[in-house]
């Protein structure tokens, strides 16, 4: 996962990733909410997100 302005990077995989605009999350969701959620899962799964 990489933060990189208003746009959130995520890497599943080290060839390819998805781009999300926080500034388009739909109500009631803030960024906040979006990393919470990708660092919980994260430590779930055991795995390190590079950048994050």
């Amino acid at each position: 996962m990489r933060e990189i302005g208003d746009w959130l990077l995520l890497y599943p995989d080290v060839e390819f990733c998805y781009y999300l605009n926080l500034k388009r999350l739909p109500e009631p969701l803030t960024a906040a909410d979006v990393r919470a959620l990708i660092q919980w899962r994260d430590m779930r799964a055991g795995k390190v997100i590079p950048g994050a």
